[in-house]
Order: structure tokens, then sequence, then C-alpha cells
């Protein structure tokens, strides 16, 4: 796997930093990463430049590019279908995170999945960029949604304070689950595994 890796470099949203810095840590990954800020997610178009832009200095500079998104945008599968472009499997990030057995699970569950990176940022998505605060807030996730569920990769520690913070404003209770990072490296080497049969 090292050898596939060798000219490549990884191109992420910043949700999956930790969990990659770990994976690195560990000698799991050994190429270098591009983090680009979480929030660009409630700005599509945005992303889509960005990366546009991202995609066509990194293709010249290294050769082979991952993306580390789920269908962030209208356009992502554009985006992929470039020369060189190769995008690691998955709706969005928690399914990448999870796998899609689980993460169909929790969706049928009507959970409200939180990832370690979102969760301490949860009052500015829920607040400035939804909009959900207050009894708004409150009554509107009641209605769609009946817990919230932390995903602890187990890379840093669980943020009780902010999940009961999100709990009592919401008005859901919340839990941990417990998966590790290994889905998303195993995410990683199959989009790995693509790349290295279309270069030979």
């Amino acid at each position: 796997m090292k050898e596939a890796e060798s000219n490549m470099i990884g191109v992420s949203c910043g949700v999956f930093r930790h969990e990659l810095e770990a994976l690195r840590a560990r000698g799991d990954i050994d190429f270098p990463i591009r983090y680009l800020n979480s929030m660009l997610h409630m700005c599509p178009q945005k992303l889509r430049t960005l990366l546009d832009s991202i995609l066509a200095e990194e293709r010249k500079t290294h050769g082979k590019v991952l993306l580390l998104y789920g269908d962030c945008h209208a356009y992502m599968h554009d985006q992929e279908s470039l020369p060189g472009v190769y995008r690691v499997r998955g709706r969005n990030c928690a399914e990448i995170l999870l796998g899609p057995d689980l993460y169909r699970t929790l969706w049928k569950e009507n959970a409200f999945i939180f990832l370690p990176e979102w969760t301490m940022r949860w009052r500015e998505v829920f607040n400035k960029e939804l909009g959900l605060d207050g009894e708004t807030g409150r009554d509107f996730m009641k209605e769609f949604r009946t817990k919230l569920t932390y995903v602890d990769t187990g890379v840093i520690p669980v943020p009780t304070d902010h999940l009961q913070a999100a709990s009592d404003a919401m008005g859901l209770p919340w839990e941990v689950l417990r998966v590790g990072p290994d889905r998303l490296l195993a995410a990683i080497h199959e989009a790995i595994e693509r790349m290295a049969i279309h270069v030979e």
C-alpha cells in the first residue's frame, strides 16, 4: 500500500483531521494531506470552486489526488472523474466513518449523528449556519430526530460538556457510539486500490 501512496496527496474535509492524523501517527497511511474548513459544507458552491482550483494545482504537482469527501456538492462526481482523482466511497462524512450498514441503522433510528469535529462547533453549526436556535430549533429537532449519537473514534476525549449542552438545547438524549478510525482506513485503502489498478 505504501508504494501506491507515492506521488499522491489527500485533499480532505477538516472533519476528518483528527482521525487522519491519528492514522498517520500509527503509520497506517503515509501521504501528505491538505485539509479544508468543514464549514465549507454550508456553502456548496464555494466548496466546489475551491476544490476545482486545488485539484487543478495538486494534479500538476502530485499526479494523484485522494478526495476525502462525501457528496458534499452537486458536482463532486465531475471532480472525481478527473484523471488522477479518486474519492473514498460514502454519501457523507458520517457514512465514511461508520460504514454503510451502521450508518443505515442510525438513520432508521432517526438519530442525529454528531462527529467529533462538528460537536465542538455545534453552536456555530446550528445557531449561526442553520438558524436552529431556541424553541424553533428544539421543536424542529424533536420532530425529526429521536436522539443525538456521538461517533467516538477514540482519537480525542468525548466532549461530554458539549454533548450535554446540545442535548439540553435540542431536548434530545445523547449517546456515545465507539467505532474507531478503522472504517475510514478501509475506505482509504479501497480508494487507493482503485487508484493502483488504473495506474497499472
